[in-house]
């Protein structure tokens, strides 16, 4: 009975090693897909400001592109917050002009 006992214990142990193994691995990805974001804010970025200055240039078309697809690509809530208020803008100006 007692060797049953440490067979399921080492087999319990084992299986604990191997779960643990995995859950630090799977962190490993969370972490690396976490710093892959980085330059998609900063392309959000890029695209944001390019939007505003197609914006101060009148060229509302090509801002409201630009506001699009900085929205698409945020990856922060406040970034794609403006992007969306901007493109919102940009829609409004070629309604306006229409």
């Amino acid at each position: 009975m007692r060797a049953r006992m440490r067979i399921i214990m080492c087999l319990l142990g084992g299986v604990a090693v191997l779960l643990a193994g995995g859950c630090s691995s799977g962190l490993q990805r969370t972490s690396q897909f976490l710093r892959g974001l980085g330059p998609m804010d900063a392309m959000a970025e890029a695209r944001y400001q390019k939007g505003m200055h197609y914006l101060a240039g009148n060229r509302f078309e090509l801002a409201r592109e630009q506001f699009a697809i900085a929205a698409i690509s945020a990856t922060r809530p406040d970034m794609q917050r403006q992007a969306i208020e901007g493109y919102q803008k940009a829609n409004r100006m070629i309604i306006a002009s229409e």
